[in-house]
């Protein structure tokens, strides 16, 4: 199956989350959303990665794309959301619900969802029935647990990376 894993970032730090998660797929493809999102229908499986910004907003280099994203006829998406717990604990990953919003309006069928019990913030409008809309990073304060909550992740989306 192949996996492209689309990304917007501002500081690095998205982008660099976005290689861990490449580099741990054989033979997925990287594309910064700065540069377009015209190659989204050339995948099986997507991966969209972005970070949340101020009061909850996601990354600009998304903002600009998100409604030109392509009918994704029931395509499996995943998410991953890059956030600061601790700084903004009321907004962590809140950026992920645009994305997810958008993508469920354009036909995408979400998967990869996570238990937040293993996270410490506040307030997520990117929790739906209990769960995380998609994989939250905090790699500002947690890098040490990065990579493991990717490996766990890519894990329970096996079926979609064979």
């Amino acid at each position: 199956m192949s996996v492209g894993i689309f990304y917007g970032t501002t500081t690095g730090v998205t982008e660099e989350v976005a290689e861990i998660v490449n580099n741990l797929i054989p033979n997925s493809t990287m594309h910064d959303v700065a540069n377009g999102i015209d190659e989204m229908l050339d995948y099986d499986f997507l991966i969209l990665c972005a970070s949340t910004w101020g009061l909850g907003d996601i990354q600009d280099d998304w903002m600009a794309v998100i409604d030109e994203l392509p009918n994704l006829k029931e395509k499996p998406v995943a998410l991953l959301g890059t956030g600061d717990a601790m700084s903004f604990s009321d907004t962590f990953v809140d950026g992920l619900r645009l994305l997810y919003d958008k993508c469920k309006k354009r036909g995408a069928r979400i998967v990869g969802f996570v238990d937040p019990s293993d996270y410490e913030f506040t307030e997520s409008i990117a929790i739906i029935d209990g769960k995380f809309i998609g994989l939250p990073i905090d790699h500002m304060n947690e890098a040490d647990r990065t990579e493991e909550r990717i490996e766990k992740w890519l894990e329970s989306l096996s079926k979609y990376l064979a």
